[in-house]
């Protein structure tokens, strides 16, 4: 009998530690983020512009850049009408694209893959006018990667292909050609999209 008592008392002490262990348990809480690249993320540079970074996953969340474009001929027929950037926001400074050296854009890779690049216009352009892009890559990742001369139309041409994440860029130029025909004034030749995309090596 004695020997039961004991036991009884053991096993109550024992639920009783417990219970107050339980009781003066405190928490604490901190929030863990990873931070992984989008693969094909760039940033956008208009010549006089600050840089601007595109994420956009489709054309309609394409992300609007500050600086415009515009081609101002001087006569009609003109041929090889530099690109400029025109200004309207506190950090887009009109220039006159001149040359490589001085492209109106230039494509740096944010993420962590070498991406190619291709340009199109979001509308036919008048039958007056064709633009075409041309440029040269710049960087010590540049091994194997290159532009390509293009006429732009509705349909997107790749115009930089293997443009390294950190050590390569594209600098792109763009010329037009003006035709007899030509619409005085000013005319809007729509939207220019960029589309990106990871290089097949």
């Amino acid at each position: 009998m004695k020997k039961k008592t004991i036991t009884f008392v053991f096993i109550v002490l024992t639920f009783s530690i417990l219970a107050m262990s339980v009781k003066s348990d405190n928490y604490g809480r901190t929030t863990v983020y990873v931070n992984i690249p989008y693969d094909t993320s760039f940033t956008l540079t208009v010549l006089g512009c600050t840089g601007s970074s595109i994420t956009g996953p489709n054309e309609g969340g394409a992300t609007p850049i500050t600086g415009d474009i515009s081609f101002n001929a001087t006569t009609v027929p003109e041929n090889n009408i530099n690109a400029q950037s025109v200004g309207g926001a506190p950090t887009c400074t009109p220039e006159i694209q001149t040359g490589v050296t001085r492209p109106i854009f230039r494509y740096a890779p944010a993420g962590n893959t070498p991406l190619n690049f291709s340009l199109k216009f979001g509308t036919a352009l008048p039958g007056w006018i064709t633009i075409s892009a041309n440029g040269i890559t710049y960087g010590s990742g540049c091994t194997s990667a290159g532009i390509l001369s293009q006429t732009l139309d509705t349909t997107y041409k790749t115009v930089a292909y293997n443009i390294n994440d950190a050590n390569c860029y594209a600098n792109i130029t763009l010329q037009a050609d003006v035709f007899a025909g030509a619409t005085p004034g000013i005319t809007s030749l729509g939207t220019l999209y960029t589309r990106s995309q990871r290089a097949t090596q």
